[in-house]
């Protein structure tokens, strides 16, 4: 049996050998539809966030999360995506408020969707992108502090997520990847991590 899975506009197969082209305009449902060559059915989307990392040629810019989920990581611009947006919507609008840049959402590349579990249980899914192209300088913010451009051979993985060692130089290489990170309860240790490239 295989399965596809719909993201944003672009439509993966989770199982198989060839990714399979969508409308410009197909946007995230409420719902995420799975097909089979044998049936069709829906089942409840996962809570949606967003992550974005700009890029130069050698330097990410970081910053680090003043408050709410992940207070005190340093990480790249993102979170909740809202009932009403897009996911790159979302990206957008959430770089605006944490970091005061000013981004085209025809100037952010997918390049990440990754599925969290935590003590077992999958919790969000987050779409993550990277930017080249943008206006205004960082600022800091009420969420988030210390805007820094680090060298890329210099990502300070020890202060960020657990599990960003793992995916975000595969993506810094410029793939494209579908990821499963799991988590313990108290966010400190990675249990298990796998991906796969995107097809599309």
């Amino acid at each position: 049996m295989v399965f596809f899975f719909l993201y944003d506009s672009c439509m993966i197969l989770m199982k198989g050998t060839k990714g399979i082209k969508e409308s410009k305009e197909m946007k995230m449902n409420p719902l995420i539809p799975f097909v089979s060559f044998t049936s069709f059915h829906f089942v409840p989307a996962l809570p949606q966030a967003t992550l974005c990392f700009f890029l130069t040629a050698d330097k990410i810019l970081l910053a680090q999360k003043k408050q709410g989920f992940g207070a005190g990581k340093w990480n790249g611009y993102g979170g909740k995506v809202l009932s009403d947006e897009s996911i790159s919507a979302a990206a957008v609008r959430e770089v605006k408020e944490e970091s005061g840049l000013d981004v085209d959402e025809k100037d952010l590349k997918p390049v990440a969707v990754n599925r969290f579990y935590i003590d077992g249980k999958i919790k969000f899914e987050c779409s993550v992108f990277v930017a080249r192209r943008w206006t205004a300088e960082p600022q800091a913010t009420r969420e988030m502090i210390t805007p820094t451009w680090y060298l890329l051979s210099e990502i300070p993985f020890a202060l960020m997520w657990p599990a960003d060692h793992l995916w975000l130089p595969i993506i810094l290489e410029g793939k494209k990847i579908r990821a499963d990170i799991y988590l313990d309860k108290e966010l400190q240790q990675v249990e298990k991590f796998s991906y796969e490239e995107w097809l599309c």
